[in-house]
C-alpha cells in the first residue's frame, strides 16, 4: 500500500495506509518506527496530500490509546507497561551510549558469529541501491528498529529483543528482494497503480470515525480503579511496608538507588555537596514485606546540603 504511493499520491491511498498503521501501531507500540517510515517515504516522494491524510488516519485510530494512557497514567506518553521496568529511575532504559555495546553483541554474540549481521548489512545495501521504493519504507524502517529498540538488550537483557521481532519481515523483504536480478535491458516495464476503490476507502474511514469515537468514550466515560489479585500473594497478615532512598543532585533528575529495605533508618554518607533524597514506597506481597513491590508512593525530595570538611 505504501509503495503504491509513487505512483497514486491520493488522500484515498492516505487514508487507507494510515488506518494500516494505526492498528500495527496499536498491535505493538514499537511499530511507531512503521508509521514513521511510511511518513517519511511519503514526505520524500513528494505526496503531501497522502501524508496529511495517513498522519490525521494514524492518529484517530491510535487516539484511543492516548486518551486511555492519559486517564491511567496521567501522561498520554506513558505507556502501563512502563511501570514494569524492573530498575525503577536507577537505570536508564534507552541511551545513545548503549548503542555501540549493542551493536558489537549483536554481531558477534550469537551461534553464526559476525555472518548473519554482515549478511544483513549487505542486503540492506543492496535494496537500497536496486529499489528506490524500498529505501525508506524497508531499509530504514530496519535501520530504525535497530538503532531505537537494540539497546533494551544492553538495558535489560536478551529477552527485550522481542521488540525488535517487526523488524524481521521488512529483513527478509530486502533479502528477497536483493536476491532478484535485474532485467537484461536495465528497464523496468511501466505497471499501473489505481487508486483503492470506494468500499475500501469508506470502510477504512468508517474505522477511523469509530476509533475516535471510542477515544470520546474512553476521555467522558466513568474510569473504575480495578486492581487484579492473585489469591496466592493476597498477604496472610498485615506486611511490612518495603521502601527504597535514592539520591541524586538536581530534584528533578532521577536518583540513583542508596538503600532498599524494611527498616526505619538508615546512614548515608554521600560526600560534601547539595543532595536531594526521596522515599518510594514499595509493599510486597508477604507478610515480611520483602521482595518489594510495585511503587505506590513516593516522598516530596528533600534537599540535605553537606558541608566539606
Amino acid at each position: 500500500m505504501g509503495a503504491g504511493a509513487l505512483e497514486d499520491g491520493s488522500a484515498r491511498r492516505g487514508i487507507v495506509l494510515g488506518v494500516l498503521a494505526g492498528l500495527a501501531f496499536l498491535t505493538k507500540p514499537s511499530n511507531v518506527v512503521v508509521v514513521g517510515a511510511a511518513l517519511v517515504a511519503l514526505a520524500v516522494w513528494r505526496r503531501w496530500r497522502a501524508v496529511v491524510a495517513t498522519a490525521v488516519t494514524t492518529a484517530a485510530v491510535f487516539s484511543a490509546q492516548i486518551v486511555l494512557n492519559w486517564r491511567i497514567e496521567g501522561n498520554p506518553t506513558r505507556f502501563a507497561y512502563s511501570s514494569a521496568w524492573p530498575y525503577g529511575r536507577t537505570k536508564a532504559l534507552a541511551s545513545l551510549a548503549y548503542v555501540p555495546r549493542v551493536l558489537g553483541k549483536l554481531f558477534l554474540l550469537n551461534d553464526t558469529g559476525p555472518l548473519f549481521s554482515l549478511a544483513a548489512v549487505a542486503v540492506l545495501v543492496i535494496a537500497w541501491r536496486r529499489y528506490p521504493a524500498m529505501r525508506w519504507l524497508v531499509v530504514a524502517q530496519v535501520v530504525a528498529f535497530t538503532l531505537f529498540f537494540s539497546p533494551l538488550f544492553y538495558a535489560d537483557g536478551g529477552t527485550m529483543l522481542r521488540f525488535m521481532t517487526p523488524a524481521v519481515p521488512g529483513l527478509c523483504l530486502a533479502a528477497g528482494c536483493a536476491r532478484v536480478r535485474r532485467r537484461s535491458s536495465g528497464v523496468a516495464e511501466p505497471q499501473k497503480v489505481r487508486p483503492p476503490g470506494r468500499a475500501s476507502t469508506a470502510l477504512a474511514a468508517a474505522g477511523a470515525a469509530g476509533a475516535a469515537g471510542l477515544a470520546v468514550v474512553v476521555g467522558t466515560g466513568r474510569l473504575v480503579p480495578v486492581v487484579p489479585v492473585v489469591p496466592s500473594l493476597v498477604p496472610a497478615a498485615p506486611a511490612t511496608l518495603a521502601y527504597r532512598i535514592d539520591r541524586s543532585r538536581s530534584g528533578g533528575s532521577p536518583g540513583r538507588e542508596v538503600w532498599g529495605g524494611v527498616v526505619t533508618a538508615m546512614t548515608d554518607s554521600p560526600g560534601p555537596g547539595r543532595w536531594w533524597y526521596q522515599v518510594v514506597v514499595d509493599p510486597g506481597p508477604t507478610p515480611g514485606g520483602w521482595p518489594p513491590g510495585r511503587s505506590m508512593a513516593e516522598s516530596v525530595p528533600t534537599l540535605v546540603t553537606v558541608p566539606a570538611g
